[in-house]
């Protein structure tokens, strides 16, 4: 499958959030190497051709190969723009509808993730706020895909998939029937592996954000001053997710495609629980405002999503 060259992309926009992408997966399988020295090739990820909205991990003669489907930041980059277009989410934020100067943009809006080609034309308009907040979702989300395919191989699955099943990679989606049911069961468990791992990885990512308090500062309508930056990132970060998870779901239901991970429902919630566990052994974490926090973004989220 030919790799997708990113660079050639001339909006401007489209082509940082394929860079960013990157950059989580450089940076972090770079540390991961270090770690295990010389007993662990380098990780090498790469962005591919593909209009299946997928991500695979393998392993070859020199290094481990991340492969990224190119519709998967363009889908989670549109899918954001949608969801703040909805006055109901963080109404805080001036409403789209009644902001003077709101910018218009009429966007080809990927409806299955199956087919990058199969899109809805939908008008979203964003104030600046808004247009802010949903490319921070939808990197925040990116950056978790991206580690959970690092986790993959952490975790040995690249190894594990050639071992069992005489596979070149692990897909996360695959054709309905095509794994029997035991195979399956062993899938899933490597996904919650993926996702332990990804966890970990992510609250270096979410504490350099905070600590990169000049980097936020487009971003300061997002949070409360007054309350701790790291528990709001941590709580955005679970409401990105639980958007991004429940949409793949939906949009693969008349698809022939099937994934090892759970319900969504079941995923973020032990998702959550990884990243409160590992959050009290980092930080003075507020456990309490993440609660409400989450209370208050997902009754928003769930309405969103019915839009």
């Amino acid at each position: 499958m030919a790799t997708f060259d990113f660079s050639r992309i001339e909006n401007e926009q489209v082509r940082a959030v394929f860079e960013r992408m990157l950059k989580v997966n450089t940076v972090a399988g770079a540390a991961v190497q270090k770690a295990y020295g010389k007993a662990k090739k380098p990780v090498s990820t790469i962005f591919v051709d593909d209009p299946v909205f997928n991500a695979s991990a393998s392993l070859g003669q020199s290094r481990y190969l991340i492969k990224i489907s190119a519709s998967v930041p363009l889908l989670t980059a549109m899918l954001f723009g949608r969801f703040f277009a909805q006055s109901a989410v963080m109404p805080w934020l001036t409403p789209s509808d009644e902001a003077v100067g709101a910018r218009n943009d009429t966007v080809q809006f990927i409806t299955d993730p199956k087919d990058f080609g199969d899109r809805d034309v939908w008008r979203v308009s964003l104030t600046n706020e808004r247009l802010i907040a949903s490319a921070k979702f939808a990197d925040m989300c990116l950056a978790f895909i991206a580690l959970h395919e690092l986790g993959h191989v952490v975790a040995g699955h690249a190894e594990g998939t050639r071992h069992y099943y005489g596979r070149a990679e692990f897909s996360e989606l695959f054709a309905v029937g095509s794994r029997p049911t035991d195979q399956r069961e062993r899938d899933q468990s490597w996904e919650y592996d993926a996702d332990a791992v990804a966890v970990v990885l992510l609250m270096d990512y979410l504490d350099d954000l905070a600590k990169q308090k000049s980097g936020l500062t487009k971003h300061e309508i997002l949070f409360d001053k007054d309350k701790d930056l790291f528990t709001q990132l941590l709580s955005f970060m679970v409401i990105a997710l639980f958007v991004l998870f429940n949409y793949i779901r939906g949009a693969r239901y008349d698809l022939e495609l099937a994934t090892s991970h759970p319900h969504p429902m079941v995923r973020i919630q032990y998702i959550k629980d990884m990243m409160v566990h590992e959050a009290r052994k980092r930080t003075e974490f507020d456990l309490l405002l993440f609660l409400d926090l989450i209370d208050q973004r997902l009754e928003e989220a769930m309405i969103g999503l019915e839009e």
